[in-house]
């Protein structure tokens, strides 16, 4: 148990610096390849038509929610980079419910 531990332990600062990248580049260029570059860490998938959010930042906090700790949420750089993604519109997807396949 002590190993996995460790592991998280080293693990936990890249995967918060990897989310923080891809934030970043969303906020400096907000295209949809770039939305769905980071849609596909969650169970969900987007597609063409009216987005449920109404701003990136709506987005954004949705999945961070299950993707970081309370700590890491209030992170100095992240919430500068969430104030850039509040001026991002988002009306270029909506969530898929399902596959479209019987």
């Amino acid at each position: 148990m002590s190993t996995v531990h460790e592991f998280l332990k080293v693990a936990r600062p890249i995967w918060f610096r990897a989310i923080m990248d891809n934030l970043e580049k969303y906020a400096k260029d907000p295209t949809d390849s770039n939305l769905q570059f980071i849609a596909k860490f969650v169970k969900m998938r987007l597609c063409k038509g009216t987005f449920a959010f109404g701003s990136a930042i709506d987005l954004i906090n949705h999945l961070i929610s299950s993707w970081l700790t309370k700590d890491e949420i209030l992170n100095p750089e992240l919430e500068a980079i969430k104030l850039k993604l509040s001026r991002i519109s988002v009306n270029l997807a909506q969530p898929e419910t399902g596959s479209g396949r019987t």
